[in-house]
This record gives structure tokens, sequence and C-alpha cells, in this order.
């Protein structure tokens, strides 16, 4: 009897501290995918102890690691767009390449599939239009953009951003 009451004891304790370390071979296991790359979503230990608060502030640093990876890998990305682009720039240093390449990496940085580009030309008080980018199927081209001036007091909206230095967003 006192065999078999020491037996069960001894069941009961390997039962709990396997409960008990459960949650913390969990939690090893997700750190050591995050330290590799792999996120794993959160990690669902539901007790109210010190190791479920230790589980919720994991969660919470695994998010906000994941987020800043993805922030880090857009401006990774704008980075490398700037970086192509001043090497383009110094390669020919005249204005109307300069202005293409701008033009280019700007669309491409923001994620436009188009773009154009005016000029303010001072002297004649107006915005004139110069470049486009992929415009190409939409019957809006260069030699058409070129044609296109806006005086800097007129009504137009281009007028309106020019003269108020201050971005719109149309929808």
């Amino acid at each position: 009897l006192v065999a078999f009451c020491g037996g069960l004891v001894a069941f009961f304790i390997c039962f709990n501290i396997r409960l008990m370390t459960r949650p913390i071979k969990e939690l090893a296991e997700a750190a050591r995918d995050l330290a590799e790359g792999r996120p794993g979503g959160a990690v669902k230990i539901e007790s109210r102890d010190e190791i479920g608060h230790l589980a919720g502030a994991f969660n919470t640093m695994a998010a906000q690691l994941t987020q800043r990876s993805d922030e880090l890998k857009a401006r990774i990305k704008e980075l490398l767009v700037l970086h192509g682009m001043s090497a383009q720039l110094i390669e020919k240093m005249e204005e109307n390449h300069i202005c293409r390449i701008c033009l280019t990496a700007a669309s491409t940085a923001i994620g436009f599939e188009r773009g154009v580009l005016y000029l303010v030309n001072r002297e004649r008080s107006s915005i004139e239009g110069r470049y486009v980018h992929f415009t190409e199927g939409v019957g809006f081209d260069e030699k058409k953009m070129r044609m296109r001036s806006v005086p800097l007091n007129g009504d137009d909206l281009l007028a309106a951003v020019v003269r108020e230095k201050k971005a719109v967003n149309v929808q």
C-alpha cells in the first residue's frame, strides 16, 4: 500500500511538473523560431500566472518585431530605389535626364504605375508639363504633356497646389 501510494504521489508530481513546464517549452520554441526569422504567430498560453504574463509580453514583442521588420524592408526598398537613382544621375548630369530619373524613381517608390512631372516657370507665371512615366496606352504622351500649361494664378487644382505649397490627395 505504501509503495502504491508512493507511486501515485510520484505520478502526480511528474504530471504536475510536465503541466508546469509545457508552457515554458512552448515559449522557448517560439523564441527559437523568432530568432531564426520564422515568426509563428502568438503563443497560446492562457494561464493568469507569471508564465501567462510572460507569454503575453512575448506575443507583444513578437508582433512589434514583425512590424519593425516589415518597416525596415520597406525602407530598404526605398533606399535601393534612391541608390539606383543616384547612380544614374551621376552618370549623366543634365536636366532632361535628371527629371526623367527622378520621375521614374518617385513613381516606383510610391508604387504608382504612371507619373507626370510639371515644372514651374516663374518667368511665364505658369506650370508647364514636361515628362511622363509609363503613360503608353492611356492616350496621354509626352508630346501632349509638353503642350499643357497652367497659369499660376488660375483656378486649376495644380495651380492651387503650387501656390499653397501643400499636397492634395485626389481620389
